[in-house]
């Protein structure tokens, strides 16, 4: 009953995933050595969240799944969005 659609990804795509990575690695150490307070944490942060998201869409390869799986991981983010912000608010009023 469930229907198994094979995908085949080419080295040149994942080529092009290890150098946006690898750039965005270097980005978020690049950023650490600017004094920018709170600001360097939330850029990492989102940083982070794109290489996730990246390392989610090619190498566990949710691109190719179906829209309910990529709804329930967006979910996951969203929640994940929202215990950060929180966080945030907690340390910023205390």
């Amino acid at each position: 009953m469930t229907m198994n659609k094979h995908h085949i990804t080419d080295y040149k795509t994942y080529g092009w995933v290890l150098a946006i990575l690898l750039f965005l690695t270097a980005l978020t150490v690049y950023i650490t050595w600017f004094d920018l307070k709170a600001l360097t944490i939330a850029a990492a942060l989102v940083i982070a969240s794109v290489k996730v998201t990246i390392v989610l869409t090619y190498f566990m390869h949710l691109k190719y799944d179906s829209l309910v799986l990529r709804l329930m991981v967006a979910m996951v983010f969203l929640l994940i969005a929202l215990v950060f912000v929180l966080t945030f608010f907690d340390y910023l009023f205390r």
